[in-house]
């Protein structure tokens, strides 16, 4: 009876599946890392496992975000694989501007083997300098190297 009230340690292993599912709840649902510290999240989360206890939003950010970023970029990677996206891709870009701040998104879509509609959100960068036509293509060019997609792929950019 007392061994289902005393809280895990953080290097317990109920304690780091917690950790993990917490993360990615958080990633695949698109939710703010605070949602850790709302109150129905709370309760949600003593009631299901009393044992575990929450981190701070902090700690999911900075300690297991990279862990699951790691996961996730190796499944896109796959899954824009000619094989699985066939050969040719469709990218829609924009770009944002703030009074500090300038930021590009750059968004892969394909139809996938089983004739499935896909989107994947490979980028998100920030830009500096002045917004030139020969700057965002060098943007553009530069983001699809990191997800090592040849120019000769794109069949569509809006």
């Amino acid at each position: 009876m007392f061994q289902k009230q005393r809280k895990w340690t953080n290097s317990d292993d109920g304690s780091k599946l917690m950790d993990k599912l917490v993360i990615e709840m958080i990633v695949t649902d698109n939710q703010p890392f605070t949602v850790v510290s709302d109150v129905g999240f709370k309760r949600l989360m003593a009631a299901a496992e009393p044992r575990y206890a929450l981190k701070s939003d902090k700690y999911y950010r900075s300690e297991k975000l990279q862990e699951v970023h790691h996961k996730v970029v190796d499944k896109i990677k796959a899954l824009i694989q000619p094989e699985n996206a066939g050969y040719s891709l469709s990218f829609t870009t924009d770009c944002w501007s703030g009074v500090t701040d300038s930021l590009m998104s750059l968004i892969c879509h394909f139809i996938d083997a089983e004739w499935t509609r896909k989107q994947v959100v490979l980028n998100t960068r920030a830009m500096h300098g002045s917004h030139t036509g020969k700057y965002l293509k060098e943007t553009f060019l530069s983001m699809l190297e990191d997800w090592k997609i040849s120019k000769d792929r794109v069949a569509l950019v809006l």
